[in-house]
């Protein structure tokens, strides 16, 4: 009995062993499932707390994170399989003089298993642990975000650990099941030979380098010559796609053929620093590439996800004053049947102008300015020097009019104009509209062209301005459009209708104009009035709730990437310090002195590290007017504040990315020089 309980906790015992002996390796792997599994808690805790219900808005914030916890699910998966495997090639030596000792691979599988339980069983613990304990703090800083002062529920996640547990458990089974087809497959020779494969000289991939380039130059022109949000979005995948696809082709293959250039320069490559860097990378670059290419693409995704969500939220202020132009904006539509009677239509502007401006009255709020004008809202295509009317819109090459008569004109701005019935004066957000034009059955004359008019979304491509001589000519046009697209009193709801605008703004706080609104609502409510309305104040809270969760959800998948970046840097630097090692001591027995040696680690690393930090650069900057369009669809108009918050974003980066460099070179330093 006493023989067989020692056989039953020998595997158990060994396991433990092989951790503790591997830590520089483990540890970091360790650290690396802690951090994830507490991110992952923290954001399904998030995800699933009740008090979101009480927010409003709470819902869209609940999307978010939801969104959030499947994107930090997926790249969780990629981490951890992706640190297994510098793991494991590190350990196949291990597991090749465990063969060559007699233990069979079913012992060494069985190894492999109780090593996985262990990691499996702590880390989750640990990890739920910690996202338990630091789950207050980061409630609190999403409150703080989203600007909400009343206290959220803070409880512990039933629902939460158990996702969190079925999703790493999946993970961690995976990662096993992948190691040990790994051994089953692996010969015990090869498992000695471990890290040390692949030490031919690569060949230089021309077909490769090309391919690399024609993708990046694809990408870069699919983000440079995007006009439009609506194309940007439409086009922003498939540019990703190719950038990413083509930066690893480039770092494969481009890199080869860069070092091999060095390595014919003769000035260049004889020289003692330059020659034990060049001769050590160019026979282990096609793996040393791919590590590299990942590098530069984590980094680009730190940059754009932290620059773009610091951008969003820093500039809600814009985006309010740029879609909600106006405290408040109320719109009263008539649809087919009710244009064609005038005289009932100008009375029902006056009535409701008058009960408007009465509800205004009763808060006792001072009203700063009053602005009420019919308008028309036109959407054609434009084709054969002719306008021809769509229902609403059609693809980026749609035109939008806002047809307004000269009386509101002047009513607007002050300014008085005077129009025959086929002379218009045009304000042209793209100043494409030609001196004489046709929209339907009516051709106009282009009297004066307006400078500048405040104009919702005008940053949209195609956006003008049209004022014509009198609401007769706004109707008659309505009722052209009506007629070319065959509307009647029965489908009146697939066109856009005459809209009595009224745009309001106060002296008051946004408390008093939130209650104005509130009583706007109510009285519109009682007199039955077919409506449409916005409140800036009203609205605030809801964009600090949703640009908030995408700070914070941004934060968090910056501080994500940043950790895949650097523990792929620091388990890259540990294995070519080992796999350098012997090399390093070949060339100090034949004469190279210690500070020789010094030098040329430092420009090896040097020469590693500063590759993908300068081309991911290089990718924000070729990305930056397909970001701006994006931007400006989320009513971002603000191109300086993202240009700051962008170089600010890589002037961290490049910081935090420089420690590890420091901290990278000396580990790597002390392996080849065996101080460690």
């Amino acid at each position: 009995m006493k023989k067989t309980g020692k056989n039953k906790a020998f595997y158990p015992r060994l396991a433990l062993e092989n951790i503790r002996k591997n830590g520089k390796f483990y540890y970091p792997y360790l650290i690396t499932c802690v951090f994830t599994i507490a991110m992952f808690y923290i954001i399904s805790f998030l995800s699933f707390n009740t008090g979101l219900d009480v927010i409003r808005g709470g819902e869209s914030l609940r999307i978010i994170l939801k969104f959030g916890m499947g994107v930090i699910g997926i790249f969780s998966f990629i981490f951890l399989i992706y640190s297994n495997s510098f793991l494991t090639k590190r350990r196949k030596r291990e597991f090749g003089i465990y063969n060559i000792l007699g233990m069979e691979k079913k012992h060494i599988a069985k190894i492999m298993v109780i090593e996985n339980i262990y990691t499996t069983i702590g880390t989750l613990i640990v990890g739920i642990l910690s996202g338990i304990v630091f789950s207050r703090l980061m409630l609190m800083i999403l409150s703080k975000m989203v600007r909400f002062d009343s206290k959220i529920k803070f409880d512990i996640s039933v629902t939460g650990i158990l996702i969190t547990v079925a999703v790493f458990a999946m993970i961690f089974m995976i990662i096993l099941i992948g190691n040990l087809i790994a051994i089953a497959r692996s010969k015990t020779i090869e498992l000695l030979s471990g890290s040390n494969v692949g030490e031919k000289e690569p060949k230089t991939k021309l077909l490769i380098a090309i391919l690399g380039v024609t993708m990046l130059v694809i990408g870069y022109y699919l983000a440079m010559t995007t006009e439009s949000a609506t194309e940007a979005l439409k086009r922003f995948f498939i540019a990703v796609l190719f950038v990413i696809v083509g930066t690893y082709f480039i770092f494969i293959a481009g890199s080869i053929a860069i070092l091999k250039i060095l390595k014919n320069n003769k000035k260049f490559y004889y020289k003692v620093n330059n020659f034990t860097a060049v001769s050590g990378m160019i026979y282990r670059m096609k793996k040393n590439a791919t590590g590299l290419a990942s590098i530069c693409i984590l980094s680009t995704m730190v940059l754009v996800v932290v620059s773009t969500t610091v951008s969003m939220y820093i500039g809600v202020d814009d985006e309010m004053k740029y879609r909600y132009p106006n405290d408040i904006t109320i719109d009263k539509t008539y649809r087919f049947s009710e244009v064609n009677n005038i005289e009932d239509m100008n009375t029902s502007n006056e009535d409701f102008r008058e009960t408007i401006l009465n509800t205004v009255a009763k808060t006792g709020i001072q009203v700063k300015r009053f602005r009420a004008y019919e308008e028309c809202t036109i959407t054609a295509t434009y084709e054969n020097g002719k306008y021809n009317y769509i229902g609403y819109y059609g693809s980026d090459d749609t035109h939008e009019f806002h047809v307004i008569s000269a009386k509101d004109y002047e009513n607007i701005t002050g300014e008085k104009v005077e129009l025959n019935s086929d002379e218009v004066y045009v304000y042209s957000a793209d100043k494409k509209v030609k001196d004489e034009f046709t929209i339907g059955n009516y051709s106009f004359k282009v009297k004066g062209r307006i400078a500048k008019f405040d104009m919702e979304t005008d940053y949209m491509r195609n956006m003008h301005l049209l004022v014509v001589k009198d609401g007769e000519v706004l109707r008659q046009i309505y009722l052209d459009k009506c007629d070319k697209l065959g509307i009647t009193t029965e489908n009146s709801e697939d066109v856009m209708p005459i809209c009595y605008m009224m745009k309001i703004d106060f002296n008051a706080s946004d408390e008093k104009i939130s209650d104005c609104y509130s009583k706007i609502l109510d009285a519109c409510d009682k007199l039955n009035y077919d409506v449409m309305f916005s409140c800036r104040a009203y609205a605030k809270d809801e964009f600090y709730i949703l640009y908030g969760g995408l700070l914070f959800i941004g934060i968090f998948l910056g501080i994500l990437f940043l950790s895949i970046t650097v523990l792929i840097i620091y388990y890259k630097q540990i294995t070519e310090g080992y796999e350098d090692k012997e090399r390093f001591d070949i060339m100090q027995k034949v004469g190279m002195s210690h500070s020789e040696v010094k030098k040329s680690i430092k420009t090896q690393v040097l020469m590693v590290f500063m590759l993908p930090i300068v081309v991911a650069t290089i990718h924000v900057a070729g990305a930056f007017k397909m970001i701006k369009n994006i931007l400006m669809s989320l009513n971002l108009k603000n191109d300086s504040l993202f240009i700051r918050c962008t170089l600010g974003t890589i002037g961290i980066f490049v910081i935090v990315y420089a420690l590890v460099y420091l901290l990278t070179s000396k580990v790597y330093y002390n392996i080849v020089e065996n101080k460690k």
